[in-house]
């Protein structure tokens, strides 16, 4: 036996409504942003310390009613038609025309925390949009260190770079072609960790060492190294000096 369910007219009603506001709905949204053409700036991988600018151009076929236009990054208004200017690092021009409206961001002087998604906003009387640019940002340097004693000498730079090199200098000469850089990775794949390590340095002359960047084919950073004291040595020189002065006084004690 085959069994039917019937779907009562109040059902069927309800259903047929849902459907409807459901169709109406999406089509006021596609004619809004059929109305509003919105481009920004493709995906961007810049360089710290780069200017880098943002664009969001719209063009529409009928006039529009500004009513909100924006870049938006992490649920902050950064630049904007009617947003105070907060951000000293954030530089924002607009055009408002009625058909071609124009807004353009620049952030000045950008560093890894400036990496991210970027949201250009519209909305108007006659439609609305939004489009989202991601920046990428390479080769910020974090922090570097370095020990130096007679035996060895180390270097480290930590930073957002893909592939570096740690090159040596004694003095104005630079000792290998070749480098014994090792290189570890952040669990992003995004910082990096670069170490090297050279042997018996000659305590009499200058080293420095210096990160090195194959990509961008120059040295982002350097360091210059001071020798430090063997502790062991001077302990016992001073233990020599504390000995010496101590018989000089049993002898002036004696005459």
């Amino acid at each position: 036996m085959i069994r039917t369910r019937r779907i009562s007219c109040g059902v069927r009603a309800i259903v047929v409504n849902w459907f409807s506001i459901m169709w109406f709905t999406l089509s006021i949204a596609t004619r809004a942003r059929a109305n509003v053409d919105l481009k920004t700036t493709p995906n961007i991988t810049a360089h710290c310390g780069d200017n880098v600018k943002l664009t969001c151009d719209v063009t529409s076929t009928i006039s529009l009613d500004v009513k909100t236009f924006s870049w938006i990054a992490q649920k902050t208004q950064l630049c904007g038609i009617g947003v105070k200017q907060r951000y000293p690092k954030v530089m924002c021009e607009s055009e408002i025309g009625s058909f071609h409206p124009t807004l353009n961001m620049t952030i000045i002087n950008i560093t890894a925390k400036h990496q991210g998604n970027y949201l250009c906003k519209f909305h108007a009387q006659a439609g609305m949009n939004n489009s989202i640019t991601f920046i990428t940002v390479k080769d910020c340097l974090v922090n570097q260190h370095y020990t130096i004693n007679e035996s060895m000498a180390e270097c480290w730079f930590n930073g957002s770079f893909n592939m570096g090199e740690i090159h040596w200098f004694k003095g104005a000469d630079k000792l290998t072609e070749t480098t014994n850089t090792k290189s570890i990775a952040d669990h992003n794949n995004y910082y990096y960790s670069f170490k090297s390590t050279i042997k018996a340095p000659d305590k009499k002359q200058n080293y420095s060492c210096s990160l090195w960047i194959p990509e961008r084919k120059k040295y982002v950073a350097n360091q210059s190294l001071r020798m430090v004291k063997d502790a062991t040595n001077s302990s016992g020189r001073n233990i020599q000096w504390i000995s010496v002065l101590f018989a000089i006084v049993l002898i002036v004690d004696v005459l």
